[in-house]
């Protein structure tokens, strides 16, 4: 074995068994493929964490567009509504007369 391979091997047994797998997978055979693929490997892969991170955000947007369709429904029987609620007033303030005033000044 040559030096080459045995820090290429203490390299691989130092990375977080996500990042190792996917080093392995892509064959890596000199310390450059290994230090390529590892931060590729880095840079693509997200943690648990960030994953939960997500999807809890994407939960979050799934409730306020419910949140905006509920809104745009109320909005759209409103605005629905509304035409029948003036033709209501515009129809009894018709029905009012107003009478000529007369002042009869002494």
């Amino acid at each position: 074995m040559t030096d080459d391979t045995m820090i290429r091997y203490a390299v691989l047994k130092g990375l977080k068994p996500h990042i190792r797998s996917y080093v392995l997978q892509q064959n890596a055979k000199t310390i450059a493929d290994v230090l390529s693929s590892g931060r590729i490997a880095e840079q693509t892969m997200s943690s648990d964490s960030s994953l939960l991170a997500d999807l809890r955000q994407d939960r979050h947007v799934a409730e306020l567009e419910a949140e905006l369709k509920k809104l745009a429904t109320t909005v759209e029987q409103m605005l629905l509504q509304a035409p029948t609620e003036v033709s209501r007033v515009t129809a009894a303030v018709s029905h009012i007369n107003f009478w000529p005033i007369v002042l009869l000044v002494t």
